[in-house]
């Protein structure tokens, strides 16, 4: 989990969600905006799991993805991670490979 000041509040959460450059995927939708501080929101909505503990599980999930991302490519920004019910569908592994991957399709965008 990323500590309290690296994640969103939600009048940023608003801004940066209306501006940020979006990256799909069948399983998740990024928004992405470069800044000089590294900051995220993830989203798990009720079509993609129904139970809470669930949906905690993959928000913790993605939140260490995005920790191992950032530390691993010293790439900061604002990014906002937006599950599909096609996520919860994924083993844990491809979970995590996924979260991977749309990370760092946000560096180098096509």
């Amino acid at each position: 989990m990323l500590p309290k000041a690296n994640r969103l509040s939600r009048p940023e959460f608003n801004a940066f969600f209306a501006s940020g450059t979006r990256f799909h995927h069948p399983c998740l939708t990024l928004i992405y905006q470069p800044n000089p501080v590294t900051k995220a929101a993830v989203v798990v909505g009720k079509k993609v799991a129904k139970k809470a503990v669930t949906r905690n599980l993959f928000r913790r999930q993605i939140y260490a993805g995005i920790a191992r991302h950032t530390s691993n490519s010293k790439q900061s920004g604002v990014f906002i991670l937006i599950t599909k019910p096609a996520f919860a569908l994924l083993p844990r592994r491809e979970r995590i490979q996924v979260v991977s991957e749309v990370l760092a399709r946000s560096g180098n965008p096509r």
